[in-house]
């Protein structure tokens, strides 16, 4: 018989998968334990492997595809097996196994000839249940959307474009929301809805950390920023914490997450332990994830697990912003750029080298006393050269 090759669930609220890239050509001989398939994450590529083994046949998905979790995308044939030995046709996960084909005739009225003039059953629609909600929600008989997806399955994407179709055409390039940029926007879009944010920003004269960075070049400001930081959350547990279960978890070690900036979207590779580390190892640990990041050659453990994250747009030249903490965290900490404001000093104006950061927590588990209390914290550090 032969073995079904299916997308793989990933996350447990995965309700898609994005093919990358086949690891192996149909036609390939695939041993069980070996790297079939490459899958995306909203944190990075994964390698997938192979559950059997046998030759790839009869291959349904291309790279760039974004398929429902559960499809079978292709299969392995034994030796002495043909495509014709698949008997079993393709189940649609997304409507309860029920086979395509029979989903297919259960359309098509059992009397041709006779008049339909009632609207469009959903009975036997293939769709993903995020879509059929959507559609619900936005009183969308699901019937009437056309499905793009493989098997002709509609999609979330397939729901949005039906109800918000312009009455006029213009000219526009598609860029589809799928993979990365898909589950950071789910991810994000839950955060912003769930936790109730409160946002607290101080200016900091940077004139020391200016001064020291001066005297260590190879040292960057990001690396020092986390050094100082982890420093504080030390000092501030309540920030160092996570949100979950109807309960607040204080860690005791710093996992610092930084967020990377991708063309499609955005990666946070996490620092472990930092409190303990000096700046250098700190410098060194984040280049090394920085550029690996990039490439989407991080593990996926290499992305978990942080306690609070900093997000850095200084090197933008933007002066100011908030940002969305990224659950279970509890807050994230908004650096802007260094810039040079006149200040009073002394019953003096001078010109002096100031930058702007943001607190942004969930106020379920942070109040703003304890917010302020950090970011005062953090600016007297920074103001004192990181001591």
């Amino acid at each position: 018989m032969p073995t079904d090759v299916i997308m793989p669930a990933l996350e447990m609220s995965q309700d898609t998968g994005l093919l990358v890239r086949w690891l192996k050509e149909e036609g390939d001989m695939v041993q069980r334990g070996e790297m079939l398939m490459e899958i995306e994450t909203d944190k990075t590529v994964l390698e997938i492997e192979s559950s059997g083994s046998g030759i790839l046949a009869n291959v349904t998905a291309a790279a760039g595809d974004e398929v429902p979790v559960g499809q079978v995308i292709a299969y392995l044939l034994a030796d002495g097996e043909s495509a014709a030995d698949i008997a079993e046709p393709k189940r649609d996960v997304s409507t309860g196994g029920q086979d395509v084909q029979s989903k297919r005739e259960s359309s098509v009225p059992s009397h041709p000839s006779q008049s339909v003039t009632s609207a469009p059953s959903a009975i036997g629609i293939q769709a993903s249940p995020k879509a059929r909600r959507l559609a619900k929600e936005l009183g969308i008989e699901i019937a009437q959307v056309t499905g793009t997806g493989p098997e002709g399955v509609i999609q979330v994407s397939d729901v949005e474009n039906h109800s918000g179709a312009p009455d006029f055409q213009s000219s526009y390039t598609v860029q589809p929301i799928k993979g990365t940029r898909k589950v950071v926007a789910e991810r994000l879009q839950k955060s912003a809805q769930q936790a109730p944010h409160i946002s607290l920003t101080l200016s900091v004269d940077m004139g020391s950390v200016r001064e020291q960075l001066e005297q260590q070049p190879a040292i960057k400001l990001s690396s020092f920023l986390c050094q100082v930081i982890a420093a504080t959350l030390v000092e501030h547990p309540r920030l160092n914490a996570h949100v979950a279960n109807d309960e607040i978890r204080l860690f005791h070690e710093v996992h610092l997450g930084v967020a990377v900036a991708l063309e499609d979207g955005l990666i946070v590779p996490v620092l472990r332990d930092v409190a303990k580390k000096d700046v250098n190892e700190i410098q060194s640990e984040l280049v090394d994830l920085t550029q690996r990041a990039r490439k989407r050659q991080l593990s996926s453990d290499e992305t978990k697990g942080a306690t609070f994250t900093l997000s850095n747009l200084g090197m933008y030249a933007i002066e100011s912003f908030t940002s969305i903490v990224n659950p279970p965290e509890v807050a994230i900490l908004s650096v802007g750029t260094i810039k040079d404001e006149p200040v009073a000093v002394d019953g003096n104006v001078e010109i002096r080298p100031c930058m702007l950061i943001t607190i942004n927590c969930d106020h379920r588990a942070v109040d703003g006393a304890v917010a302020a209390e950090f970011l005062r914290s953090l600016k007297t550090r920074l103001e004192n050269g990181g001591a």
